[in-house]
């Protein structure tokens, strides 16, 4: 017999602690749940921004003056920056929906003779259709994209389309893409040459350049500048994503207070039933701080048997929504996240201490 031994009591007493642990695994699992949609919309503001921001930067003007002529020196003399004309002047934009919400997608105004190595050089490949071709009014979008909006190869987007899209006009869709990056691409330079664009707004290789020559390459750059980069669209969403992540916070240590209370007085139930097994344990010779721990490891083992069931839990109901409703629609949630794991491992641990301290003290009084 080992009456202080925490799984043998468990064992035999699983149906007394079964609320517990349920409340655990509820617990757990809408603060996990609720983190994996907040990093899913982390990483759909990712893949559609600043890491296409890691492959690329654009500079342009505001007013389509050309750009000073020390950058294009300096761009020029770094043969790995490999620029091209872009146009930045599309009315309206291309919107991917995931997560939380949704956000602009990237598109870019090229030449057709520079979007292969565009995608190349962002690991992106064309899966079906074909690239677009100068002043065809055709649009090239991530698969994902496609599948949102039921769009297949030869459909037309825009708002002369509907009102539901949000780039203005009308574009065919001639191809579409796969990568871990999301971007749309349209060549209408009109009837401009490269040399005329690009003396106004370039986009250039930023991976293969250090950060001291990104930095010289943008510093003391006139007010009608704008510059493109990572670090812009960081501070863009910066603001979004740090009130996501505070809420999750938040809503760990909402949950831990709440559970505490409720956990609480039903651990003061459950003690008052064990009330004549505590007597006798201190009789025999077991000490208050022995049948304390006991109380506390018994608790213990609960909630984090709830922790982990409740994981378990949000990773099995995560993977059948993606099976069923998120993949068929271009979306997919995230199925594992540190910060997430982080928040929801503060529930076992406090509420394990704070829920079982009123039937600590009670043992005090043997």
């Amino acid at each position: 017999m080992k009456p202080l031994n925490a799984f043998l009591y468990l064992k035999n007493n699983f149906k007394k602690v079964l609320p517990i642990y349920l409340s655990l695994l509820v617990g757990v699992f809408m603060i996990y749940f609720y983190s994996l949609f907040s990093a899913t919309t982390e990483k759909m503001m990712s893949v559609a921004s600043t890491d296409v921001m890691d492959k690329y930067n654009i500079v342009y003007t505001d007013d389509d003056s050309p750009l000073p002529l020390n950058f294009h020196e300096q761009l020029n003399s770094m043969k790995e920056a490999d620029p091209i004309p872009v146009q930045m002047d599309l009315p309206g934009f291309s919107y991917y929906r995931g997560g939380m919400g949704g956000t602009m997608m990237l598109t870019f105004n090229l030449f057709s003779d520079d979007v292969s190595s565009v995608l190349e050089n962002c690991g992106v490949q064309l899966v079906s259709g074909r690239l677009p071709g100068n002043n065809q009014s055709e649009l090239l979008v991530p698969g994902e994209y496609a599948l949102q909006n039921n769009l297949e190869v030869g459909d037309f987007v825009g708002t002369e389309v509907s009102d539901e899209y949000m780039l203005y006009g009308k574009y065919r869709i001639c191809g579409l893409t796969e990568g871990d990056v999301f971007f749309a691409v349209t060549c209408q330079p009109g009837e401009e040459t490269k040399e005329q664009i690009i003396s106004r707004s370039v986009m250039y290789r930023s991976q293969p350049l250090s950060v001291d020559n990104q930095a010289l390459l943008l510093k003391d750059l006139p007010s009608n500048v704008v510059t493109r980069t990572r670090s812009y669209y960081e501070q863009e969403y910066g603001a979004t994503l740090l009130s996501m992540q505070s809420l999750t916070y938040v809503l760990t240590a909402a949950m831990v207070l709440v559970l505490c209370i409720a956990l609480g007085n039903l651990n003061a139930i459950l003690f008052a039933n064990r009330k004549n097994e505590m007597m006798i344990l201190h009789s025999i010779g077991y000490t208050s701080g022995q049948l304390s721990r006991k109380l506390w490891l018994e608790n213990f083992l609960v909630c984090v048997c709830g922790f982990l069931s409740g994981i378990l839990f949000t990773t099995a109901v995560v993977g059948v929504v993606n099976l069923l409703f998120m993949q068929p629609h271009g979306k997919i949630l995230e199925v594992m996240n540190l910060r997430g794991l982080i928040a929801a491992g503060a529930i076992p641990v406090f509420v394990s201490v704070f829920s079982i301290m009123p039937s600590l003290k009670r043992t005090r009084n043997f």
